[in-house]
């Protein structure tokens, strides 16, 4: 009897176990129902936060602004007409850029300002109107100014001619306009050349012959007053010889911007002298430094010996010959250097940009030449120069370069002097200079002062 109790017992104990084991397991799938639940609470949170701040960029930023309020016309519209349209199949949008803006104002009388150039128009209807519109030219956007006078009004932008079966909204839809009357002041009339990067360096213009000198122009009072200066435009695009032709008018303010006037006249003929005035000078190579290893450059020899400059006169008159340099001190042997030749100051265009010279050495030797007369340059006051007993006015050179080449000069080919520019009154040494016509020599003064009386 007591082992059956027992029995009954343990199968009871067991029983109760199986249920602790159970609940345990119903428990451990509930948190874990409960935690995937959550999981997928928090990941949709997520989404709906990062869509929603996307959208809000989208709303609130200015650079997407108007493509928003044009889908929401749109759909504005589909709602209203939903009932009477297939929106599904025919109907479209679609925006005009840049219409011009056409301005019903008698603009010889009045000078308007405020309106913009060009507006914008959002088009909705049927896809083929839309076609239609999109390929004339007929419609335009209008400012009707008849009938305002002085001041300032706020106006309507009104679309016109486009078809009736078409939504139209224009952007700007209105428009803050001053209205000023014009009066007529007359202004001096000047002129400048355009396209002058088309008219080739060799040709120089003269001065033009306007028809008139002397301009109408019409605006209001403060716009008058902002004009600096009213300038006739004449082309000069390929031009090879005198010509005539007609050139337009403009007004500009100080800054050079351009002012938007009447102008009377608006082109005036013009008579424009074209020449070509050109020099042929001598290329003239001037050693520089003092060749190495006791040598001395015996000749050089160009492959162009003169080049001809093109430009105004005035500076083609200051100019008798060009001169290269050479770096003597990179001379070692006889060889062919290749050098560019720099256009001079007012200069517009030479026949060549570069020589080629063959330069060949020799050895190097020196000779003095006596007797040389020195001479007074810049006496600008009038003094007189007297040598003092014991000096003479004559100076001994020495000639350095090669046998041929010193043996060839003399003393006229010579020039001592100095500068009487900057002298005072008084006994005095003064500084001499020395220059040779044989740029090949170099040139030293035996004695580089020389006393002299200085008398008023």
């Amino acid at each position: 009897m007591s082992n059956r109790r027992k029995k009954v017992k343990e199968e009871k104990q067991i029983g109760a176990e199986d249920k602790l084991e159970l609940a345990a397991r119903i428990a451990n799938s509930g948190n874990r129902i409960q935690h995937t639940y959550e999981s997928i609470e928090s990941s949709l949170l997520r989404i709906i936060h990062w869509f929603s701040n996307g959208i809000d960029k989208i709303l609130f930023n200015q650079k997407y602004s108007k493509l928003i309020a044009f889908l929401l016309a749109v759909l504005l519209y589909f709602l209203v007409n939903i009932g009477e349209y297939d929106i599904g199949v025919t109907q479209s949008g679609y925006v005009l850029e840049n219409i011009p803006l056409t301005v019903s104002v008698d603009d010889s009388v009045y000078e308007v300002s405020g309106l913009p150039s060009t507006v914008s128009a959002s088009i909705i209807g049927d896809v083929s109107d839309i076609s239609m519109l999109r390929n004339s030219n007929t419609y335009k956007v209008v400012a009707d100014l008849t009938g305002l006078g002085e001041g300032t009004h706020e106006v309507d932008l009104i679309a016109t001619d486009f078809s009736s079966k078409l939504s139209v909204a224009v952007t700007p839809s209105r428009a803050v306009v001053t209205i000023r009357k014009k009066i007529t002041r007359s202004f001096s009339l000047s002129y400048d050349y355009v396209n002058l990067n088309q008219l080739d360096e060799i040709y120089v213009l003269g001065t033009p012959t306007l028809s008139t000198s002397v301009v109408n122009v019409r605006a209001s009072e403060d716009t008058l007053n902002q004009i600096a200066f009213v300038k006739a435009l004449i082309d000069v695009s390929g031009r090879t010889e005198n010509f005539s032709t007609e050139a337009s008018l403009a007004a500009y303010d100080s800054n050079g911007n351009r002012v938007n006037v009447s102008l009377i006249p608006s082109v005036v003929n013009v008579e424009v002298p074209v020449s070509s005035p050109n020099k042929t000078v001598e290329v003239v190579v001037k050693p520089v430094g003092e060749v190495p290893n006791n040598m001395a450059i015996d000749t050089i020899n160009l492959d162009h010996s003169t080049v001809t400059l093109y430009g105004p006169l005035t500076a083609l008159s200051t100019i008798d010959a060009i001169t290269v340099e050479i770096d003597a001190s990179t001379l070692t042997e006889n060889a062919s250097y290749t050098s560019p030749i720099m256009a001079p100051s007012g200069i517009n265009k030479m026949s060549i940009q570069r020589v080629v010279m063959s330069v060949s050495l020799g050895e190097r030797v020196s000779r003095v030449i006596e007797n040389v007369p020195i001479q007074y340059k810049n006496n600008t006051n009038g003094y007189r120069a007297n040598v003092p007993e014991g000096e003479t006015a004559t100076a001994s050179v020495i000639v350095y370069g090669t046998r041929d080449n010193v043996n060839a000069i003399s003393a006229n080919d010579l020039e001592v002097s100095f500068n009487m520019a900057n002298i005072t009154p008084g006994v005095q040494e003064v500084t001499l200079s020395v220059t040779g016509n044989n740029p090949l020599l170099t040139y030293e003064l035996e004695k580089p002062t020389i006393v002299l009386e200085i008398i008023e």
